[in-house]
């Protein structure tokens, strides 16, 4: 492949593809609007498509790459939390580079979840090689959403859905991803393995019983229940109407200790008020099919 200039001051003017599969060359980022990708802490840059190490990002002035370990492992210490396997250094190939890079990547997710959750990191750290299998599977198969440059938040979905876990909202603050972007790709994940089922709902009120910390047997009623009696509410969002319809269910069989604040704290695209306008319109509906009867 010819030399290009349009990342000259990253990676100088005479840059050719350095892949040795043709394949990766025709949609290497170098020659279009995706470019290299440059490590926050190391400064190494890399190729985002085949992770070939492309060099290294000089500090600016008196910033220094940070060498230590970064907050993630920290708290990952502090945890208790010692995830398995060994670390290996030299790369035969950039595939086995790339892995390491995702490895690494599922790592870090592993110290805020584990403080949270140890059982959780845990998990997901075991099934390390399920959730890169699952990934290849979907980026070979050109699954829109999970060909992006940025995987972190593909990663993150693929091993909540393997492990059949949740995380509240505030480890996903720590991990600084979108809670709703993951709901929303779990979701194509299992349409995908199970393409027969229509279970988008189901699992909206999985995710969002869990984040709240219901017990799934009270969801799985929920939800059966919602099928049901099929209520309107004039409340826009699927999130809000799911979570203000466990809550009434909750009530409505005298669970004790579930409180509104764990629904709209919780869960991201929840607020106190739109909760509140999906309880109102719920109970306006039952008090109005009561005076019809």
């Amino acid at each position: 492949m010819s030399a290009t200039t349009k990342y000259a001051i990253t990676l100088g003017n005479d840059f050719t593809c350095e892949s040795d599969n043709p394949e990766n060359e025709a949609i290497c980022p170098m020659f279009n609007n995706i470019g290299p990708e440059t490590d926050s802490y190391t400064g190494i840059i890399t190729c985002p498509q085949c992770g070939i190490e492309l060099g290294t990002e000089p500090a600016m002035g008196d910033e220094l790459y940070d060498d230590d370990p970064d907050d993630d492992d920290i708290e990952s210490i502090e945890a208790g939390f010692v995830s398995e396997g060994e670390q290996r250094i030299d790369y035969a190939t950039p595939e086995e580079q790339r892995e390491a890079n995702l490895r690494a990547t599922i790592q870090k997710f592993l110290g805020p979840i584990g403080a949270h959750n140890s059982k959780t990191a845990i998990a997901i750290d075991k099934a390390t090689d399920d959730i890169l299998s699952m990934f290849y599977r979907l980026e070979r198969s050109k699954v829109p959403e999970f060909t992006e440059r940025q995987n972190r938040t593909s990663l993150l979905a693929i091993a909540l859905y393997l492990t059949s876990r949740e995380i509240p909202e505030n480890v996903y603050k720590q991990l600084k991803i979108k809670s709703a972007r993951v709901l929303y790709l779990r979701n194509i994940i299992r349409t995908l393995d199970s393409p027969h089922e229509d279970n988008q709902l189901e699992s909206t009120f999985t995710f969002i019983g869990r984040s709240a910390d219901i017990p799934d047997t009270i969801v799985q009623r929920a939800y059966s229940a919602y099928l049901e009696e099929n209520p309107y509410n004039s409340v826009d969002s699927e999130s809000v109407r799911v979570a203000a319809w466990i809550y009434m269910y909750c009530r409505r069989i005298n669970l004790k200790g579930v409180t509104k604040k764990a629904f709209y704290s919780n869960i991201s695209g929840v607020s106190r008020i739109s909760f509140g306008r999906a309880l109102d319109s719920y109970q306006d509906q039952r008090q109005n099919s009561h005076i019809a009867k």
